[in-house]
């Protein structure tokens, strides 16, 4: 399983910088390859969090992470803020 982190957005709003990262894994189930995409998020402050297989395009993982930076979520609620999201994406 390999991952590439693409940096989109940077902030420095609330006294420490936030970097928000479109993440791509290459693995391989039963044998097929398979891409997947997530959001990672790091912090100045040397925190950081991610969630690797969320999408299967990357237009949605994009999507996602536009709004984690609009609400400037940081890695300690980032796996919450996620989940909250599929969950919500799935009752609708």
């Amino acid at each position: 399983m390999e991952t590439a982190y693409t940096k989109l957005y940077s902030d420095l709003s609330l006294g420490f910088s936030l970097t928000y990262y479109l993440t791509k894994t290459e693995m391989t189930v039963d044998g097929a390859p398979l891409t997947r995409y997530g959001v990672a998020v790091e912090s100045s402050r040397g925190d950081s969090s991610q969630v690797l297989d969320v999408f299967g395009t990357p237009d949605r993982a994009a999507e996602l992470l536009r709004e984690l930076h609009r609400g400037l979520v940081t890695p300690v609620t980032l796996k919450d803020v996620v989940y909250d999201r599929l969950c919500a994406a799935t009752t609708v």
